[in-house]
């Protein structure tokens, strides 16, 4: 699913959780995460602007699959396979709480695109595409953030020629 179907689907949820599998972290977005963060554990909550939404902030919390068992055990899972989990609630969102909730929670800034290439000799070395290529950490980025910095590195490879 992708984000925009994902922030649709949430607009008209009152009673679920909606969980999704991205590489090795379950993550819910908006309502499901509020009503992740107010009944089954008080995780960290992201906010940020979405480029793919027209700017549209969005706010969403996340924990690493290998502790599904911590969180979920014992929770009413209406539905559950690889990419995604439902939790059932017994009682309905209060989606007034949700919009203060999202309204509290502080927008997350992108980090600014900092890559810049070392120079030796006056010659521009293709070795700060490497070492930023090794120290980018790929199990804990989402796909847009991949994304992002492939067009990096694209930018300075073209810098090289």
């Amino acid at each position: 699913m992708s984000i925009k179907e994902i922030v649709e689907a949430e607009k008209s949820n009152t009673s679920k959780i909606y969980l999704y599998r991205e590489g090795l972290f379950f993550r819910a977005y908006e309502v499901s995460a509020f009503a992740l963060c107010s009944f089954v554990h008080p995780f960290k909550v992201i906010k940020r602007q979405l480029k793919v939404l027209n700017g549209e902030e969005v706010a969403y919390v996340g924990f690493p699959a290998s502790s599904e068992e911590k969180y979920l055990s014992g929770r009413n899972i209406i539905e559950s396979d690889d990419a995604h989990k439902v939790i059932g609630l017994a009682d309905p969102i209060d989606l007034n709480a949700f919009a203060e909730w999202k309204q509290g929670v502080e927008l997350k800034e992108s980090a600014p695109a900092s890559c810049s290439v070392p120079e030796v000799m006056g010659h521009c070395e293709g070795n700060g595409v490497l070492e930023k290529l090794r120290a980018f950490n790929l199990a804990n980025s989402t796909p847009m953030q991949c994304m992002m910095f492939i067009a990096q590195l694209q930018e300075i490879l073209k810098g090289l020629k």
